[in-house]
């Protein structure tokens, strides 16, 4: 039947060419989808071979017949094939995935950034406390005790104390 299905098409043909998808047909040919197709080829080939050229009036025979009465096929149980996902929409899905990781590492940064701040501010709140807790002793402390430098160094800091604290409030 392979041989003559050729034949038949390089006759055909304008160009005399021989068919150019051989081998895809021979993959193919044995997958279910086509099996029915070639076993239904290969038996009215047959009996058209084997008919004598008068018999006119078994054309009809060599049809596929359908009965009405035949229980209808149940399309609804089988699972329709899922098509590809095509280039566009992978690619669209992907571009979307980018997006999502790069809106994380934003929000990420962000919150960083915003985390950073907090310390900061905690930071310069804590540097405030000491600072004052320092300046409440100096003005506290007595210079009874010191003399010379030390007592001119003391009543310079006590005084950039007052400025300070004038200053502020």
């Amino acid at each position: 039947m392979h041989r003559a299905a050729l034949e038949q098409f390089e006759k055909t043909t304008a160009t005399r060419k021989t068919f150019p998808y051989v081998k895809p047909w021979l993959n193919l040919k044995d997958a279910p989808k086509w099996k029915e197709q070639v076993e239904g080829c290969s038996q009215s080939s047959s009996s058209n071979l084997s008919r004598n050229p008068d018999e006119t009036s078994q054309q009809s025979d060599d049809r596929t017949h359908f009965d009405i009465n035949d229980k209808p096929l149940d399309l609804e149980d089988e699972q329709p094939l899922r098509r590809p996902v095509g280039r566009n929409k992978a690619k669209k899905r992907i571009q979307r995935l980018r997006n999502l990781k790069f809106d994380r590492y934003v929000h990420v940064q962000e919150m960083k950034v915003e985390m950073l701040s907090r310390v900061e501010q905690k930071m310069i709140e804590t540097q405030l406390v000491i600072q004052t807790k320092t300046n409440m002793e100096i003005l506290k402390k007595k210079a009874d005790d010191l003399e010379g430098e030390d007592l001119e160094l003391f009543l310079t800091m006590k005084e950039s104390v007052r400025v300070r604290r004038r200053n502020r409030g």
